[in-house]
């Protein structure tokens, strides 16, 4: 087992209203993940992705994959700002 213990975490949410619906490699063997985040509790605010690895760039995604707009990085978390009943999708790239 890792030094930390018998068990562990590779991605985390910290708002217990989200949930993660999907989490998938990054198109063509890119060193990212792309995660789809639901809103099930109808509360709006801020939360957290945190990563086994501190991410280079965030992205939020729209329907087909394009970026809409930056995501803020700080260490191994990605900010969000999460609407309530919102379906946000999230490109995380690692290098």
């Amino acid at each position: 087992p890792p030094h930390v213990g018998a068990s562990g975490w590779l991605f985390h949410l910290d708002a217990p209203n989200l949930m993660l619906t999907s989490l998938r490699p990054g198109p063509d063997g890119a060193d990212a993940v792309t995660a789809r985040v639901l809103e099930c509790g109808g509360h709006d605010g801020p939360a957290e992705l945190r990563c086994v690895r501190n991410p280079a760039r965030a992205s939020v995604l729209d329907a087909r994959g394009n970026a809409l707009l930056e995501a803020s990085t700080h260490g191994d978390a990605v900010q969000l700002e999460v609407a309530h009943n919102d379906l946000l999708q999230l490109r995380v790239e690692f290098s």
